[in-house]
């Protein structure tokens, strides 16, 4: 989790690489390069992050020796900066290189132990790649679409998104459909500029409402909406319908046909 209990992107490469960082560590000869580039101390280096960014707290203090014997090794290569020779030439001695494998054998157990403990949650590829569910949902749209749409109604589809992709699928309905009616609600106004029902405006009075207007927009643009009313939002709004992972999307489907149309009457491009 991140900063306020936010969900915090990561990969599992993360993971995988810090098992290969442990076992480097642990299988660590005496006279191994200590300062070149992927050796010892960038891998204690790694080590330390890895374990810090993924939150083995327990690990991360049983393998103190080799946080201070980064010290020294950080220290003296200070000491003996420009001296490309000695850098190349610098080995791991017989007790470092004990004091690796004894400290390394700790953490691997360790890490393994405070492992059991959590828990990840892998996501896949639905329709819309997971990219576009978590961190892309205005692609999903018409070009220059979703930069339009009501603050509401963008926050509810990238809610929306993220339920998809962690297979939430009656809480993303909720979104999309919530977010259609914010952008419904401006689409009304602009379309409706005098004479305009009172609040609070009603899906079907509004779309009732343009109908009979000189100036309504094209059929179709209201029929998709009464369709999603009667069908989707309507149902929804009361305790009688589940939604599946496909009937959530169908349900994205043609809520992002509607948004787009409504957008463009507004805008034409």
């Amino acid at each position: 989790m991140g900063p306020g209990g936010d969900m915090e992107k990561r990969t599992t490469y993360g993971y995988i690489y810090l098992g290969t960082v442990v076992r480097y560590l642990l299988d660590a000869l005496e006279g191994t390069a200590v300062h070149v580039d992927g050796t010892v101390a960038e891998n204690v280096r790694n080590l330390r992050r890895l374990l810090v960014q993924y939150e083995f707290h327990v690990t991360s203090r049983v393998a103190g020796r080799l946080w201070k014997l980064l010290e020294e090794w950080e220290t003296e290569l200070r000491d003996h900066k420009g001296d490309d020779e000695w850098v190349q030439n610098r080995g791991l001695s017989k007790s470092e290189c004990e004091t690796l494998r004894d400290t390394c054998q700790i953490v691997r157990e360790t890490v393994l132990a405070e492992a059991e403990g959590k828990v990840a949650f892998i996501t896949s590829d639905k329709r819309y790649t997971v990219e576009k569910l978590l961190e892309g949902m205005g692609s999903v749209f018409g070009a220059g679409v979703f930069e339009k749409l009501p603050e509401l109604a963008t926050f509810d589809f990238i809610e929306g998104g993220k339920a998809i992709a962690y297979e939430l699928p009656t809480a993303a309905a909720f979104h999309f459909l919530r977010g259609t009616e914010a952008v419904l609600r401006d689409f009304y106004c602009h379309v409706v500029r005098r004479n305009r029902i009172k609040e609070p405006r009603m899906w079907a009075a509004m779309v009732s409402d343009m109908r009979e207007k000189r100036n309504s927009p094209a059929k179709i643009v209201l029929d998709n909406l009464d369709s999603l009313r009667t069908n989707f939002r309507n149902p929804t709004q009361h305790p009688e319908k589940v939604y599946d992972l496909d009937e959530a999307q169908d349900l994205l489907a043609l809520a992002i046909d509607s948004i787009n149309r409504m957008i463009r009457h507004q805008h034409p491009m």
